[in-house]
């Protein structure tokens, strides 16, 4: 959720660097990157699943989005 150019500011290292870094699928920094946002991924839709078993209707309607695209 947050862009590559602020990770960048945040962790003291030139943009571009940490780009090159994201692009390399063999870079503990990239695969650190995907872990996360996987992780991430899997919260999220674990709080809209919640929310909808609680009767939100948004969330309702997210979650049915997220099974459509499912493979």
């Amino acid at each position: 959720l947050t862009s590559i150019k602020d990770m960048a500011v945040l962790l003291g290292i030139e943009e571009k660097a940490l780009a090159e870094e994201l692009d390399d699928p063999c870079s503990p920094v990239a695969k650190a990157y995907k872990k996360a946002k996987a992780e991430i991924g899997l919260e999220l839709r674990q709080r809209e699943i919640a929310l909808s078993r609680a009767g939100s209707p948004i969330a309702t309607e997210n979650v049915i989005k997220l099974f459509s695209v499912m493979d």
